[in-house]
């Protein structure tokens, strides 16, 4: 097997172009192995899917919160609206009955009962 030696045939070519091509993937893996190590480092380093939705979380939740507080006093005006819709309707409609009795008796001397 020594007789296939490059340098024992003499061949210096030969192995200056095997050495040439062991320096060149050397170099080819070293740089491979520095950009798989940027790689990790840079993953590392960035947040995760939970931790980017924590984040997200802490900025909706106000705006939800402020929401909420906006759609209850917007339920409570509407709400004090209706109240007040229904109480004028009431006395109106208090007033009507009375205005009617006192039509009936001006007209008839007497007045029905009340059924409300």
């Amino acid at each position: 097997m020594d007789s296939y030696d490059p340098i024992k045939l003499g061949d210096e070519l030969r192995y200056k172009e095997l050495m040439d091509r062991m320096t060149s993937m050397e170099t080819s893996m070293t740089g491979m192995k520095e950009m798989m190590k940027q790689k990790m480092e840079h993953s590392q380093s960035q947040p995760s899917t939970q931790q980017i939705a924590n984040e997200m979380w802490k900025f909706v939740q106000p705006i939800i919160q402020a929401q909420r507080n906006l759609a209850d006093i917007n339920h409570n005006t509407h709400m004090e609206l209706i109240r007040n819709m229904v109480e004028v309707r009431y006395k109106v409609t208090q007033l009507d009955i009375k205005d009617i009795r006192e039509h009936l008796v001006k007209t008839t001397s007497s007045a029905p009962a009340t059924i409300i």
